[in-house]
């Protein structure tokens, strides 16, 4: 919800990138570890709204929603 409610840089820039690769390190390590539970969906769609928003790997997120 961080990354969500962090607002951008005019060009469209990751503004936390820091944040954003531990949410995405955290959500790797769970499905790693076959942990599956609602929150984890949670998080891995929030993610790939992000990453779709700000054109972060673009045909990924397309796949992964």
């Amino acid at each position: 919800m961080k990354l969500a409610s962090s607002l951008d840089h005019d060009d469209g820039a990751v503004r936390n990138p820091a944040v954003y690769q531990l949410a995405k390190a955290c959500c790797t390590a769970k499905e790693r570890d076959r942990f599956i539970s609602l929150r984890l969906v949670q998080c891995l769609i929030l993610i790939a709204v992000y990453e779709l928003g700000h054109a972060i790997f673009p045909k990924q997120e397309y796949l992964a929603l």
